[in-house]
């Protein structure tokens, strides 16, 4: 078998440079580091640790039909909870956002009648002050 570098051995197995690198720390894998700090790792190792990564974990069962359909209610159920709340929320706003145009539009009317009320006041002129009648002609 052929010696890989930290590159290769981390392209070969689709594992990062940093994960390769701490699995040759730890003793995970074996390999053997150059004088220049060149990691050569033995493709009988990579092998190796492929094969253990594919096999189920050790006290872990593969997930059966019935654990993924369990599975798959559950997730159901989450989420068929958070749209109802999500709901609650849209209409709490909706019903928010009706009240503010509602307010809205009070206002604007008042602010109309108003407007109204000072023009009918002042006659439709500006009155003018006491030394603008004297100098106006």
């Amino acid at each position: 078998m052929s010696k890989l570098s930290l590159g290769e051995a981390a392209r070969v197995s689709g594992l990062s440079k940093p994960t390769i690198s701490k699995y040759l720390k730890t003793g995970r894998i074996s390999g053997h580091q150059r004088a220049d700090s060149v990691w050569e790792i033995d493709e009988s190792e990579i092998v190796r640790l492929m094969a253990s990564r594919d096999a189920p974990q050790r006290g872990r069962t593969p997930p059966t039909k019935a654990a993924d359909q369990a599975a798959g209610a559950a997730l159901e159920s989450a989420l068929a909870v958070e749209i109802r709340f999500l709901r609650a929320q849209v209409d709490e706003l909706t019903g928010r956002e009706a009240a503010a145009r509602s307010e809205a539009a009070e206002a604007l009317a008042r602010e109309r009648a108003l407007a109204d009320r000072i023009g009918g006041l002042i006659g439709g002129r500006v009155p003018l002050g006491v030394w603008a009648r004297f100098w106006s002609k």
